[in-house]
Order: structure tokens, then sequence, then C-alpha cells
């Protein structure tokens, strides 16, 4: 789904860590992507609202729903996504817990 070279950038290291919780490249968002499965087990991503509000532009507003895979404890957090695609492959991908700050990062 990634180019080789895409970013991603995670809300969650960005509120707990600071900075911009950047990964680059494949491997990088893969690794990011099985941490968060070693930690929460039924990761589910729910898409409520889709937009594409200019071209290669896609903001999608949902939840994230999991249990903790020592807890079991379930949780289910609002969050968006903005995705920046070309040729058919998420150049760059952007995660947000604010939904005004989703539909500002797509423009809308």
């Amino acid at each position: 789904m990634f180019q080789p070279q895409a970013t991603w950038s995670s809300a969650i290291q960005r509120q707990v860590e600071g900075g911009d919780g950047l990964y680059r490249g494949r491997e990088e968002i893969g690794k990011f992507w099985d941490e968060w499965h070693a930690v929460w087990e039924d990761l589910q991503i729910i898409v409520a609202e889709r937009s594409s509000p200019r071209d290669g532009c896609v903001f999608t507003w949902g939840a994230l729903r999991g249990s903790g895979m020592t807890s079991g404890a379930g949780t289910e957090r609002p969050f968006g996504w903005v995705f920046w695609v070309e040729s058919g492959l998420i150049r760059e991908l952007r995660a947000y817990l604010n939904r005004d700050e989703a539909l500002e990062a797509a423009g809308l």
C-alpha cells in the first residue's frame, strides 16, 4: 500500500514524545505497526467518514478499537487519517486525534 519512501506520522507518537512522530519508508512503517500489534489485540480501524477534497488527498475520520494484549482492557478512540496518494500507493499518511486538525490538513 505504501511507496518505498513513504512517510507515516503517528498522532500518538507526536502526543507522547513530541516531535513529528515520523516513520520513513516501508520498513520503519512496518516496525511501527508490528509494535502496535504486540501491544493491542484485535486492533480495528473503523472508518465513519471519508472524502477526497483534492486529487491525491483522502481524508478519513473514525476510530481505532482494540484491547490490551496483557490486560485485555478494551478501548476505542476517535482517530483521523489524511493520505496523499500517487500512482495508486500511499506517499504520505498522517494520523490525527483531533478532527479539526485532520480537516485542516486535508484542506477541508
